[in-house]
């Protein structure tokens, strides 16, 4: 066990098992956005097949750049010292900080729940013609990544 937990440290804090790691600044391509874009739209459609087509694009933008930070193998490995000590922890694909286990599934719910109550905030206009201010939105809810996950979401949008 404290084998496991030096290597997941060392690791950790080196930056080797994050797959952005020297490439921080750097964006994903179009291709690279789209190839994960329709990865992880066959694998969740159904938990975000949403009414609001927006919506359902800020949370994949969010998804894909979490996805991208954390690859499922860490993600893993994250469930498993969670279970092993039980502190507070980012869990599931969209990295939603728990005290109790969650999967994939239920962090998207939690962050569909999140951006629904955004995107209702910055909701302005009549029933004719409503705009909806979507960078607040995600300025918001993506404070720091905010730039990343904009530029990702304005590739899924135009698909």
């Amino acid at each position: 066990f404290v084998g496991f937990v030096f290597i997941y440290s060392f690791f950790k804090e080196k930056n080797i098992m994050t797959s952005i790691t020297k490439e921080k600044e750097k964006y994903m391509s179009v291709d690279s956005v789209l190839v994960h874009y329709a990865k992880l739209k066959h694998k969740y459609y159904d938990n975000c097949c949403y009414d609001n087509r927006e919506i359902s694009n800020i949370i994949y933008a969010i998804m894909i750049y979490e996805d991208r930070c954390k690859s499922k193998m860490i993600r893993n490995f994250d469930y498993f010292m969670f279970r092993l000590t039980g502190n507070k922890r980012k869990l599931g694909i969209m990295q939603v900080e728990s005290d109790k286990f969650i999967s994939d599934t239920e962090s998207i719910e939690i962050v569909h729940k999140k951006i629904d109550k955004l995107y209702k905030k910055y909701t302005t206009g009549t029933k004719n013609k409503i705009i909806v201010d979507v960078d607040k939105v995600l300025e918001e809810y993506c404070s720091e990544n905010y730039v990343y996950v904009k530029y990702i979401f304005d590739i899924i949008k135009k698909f």
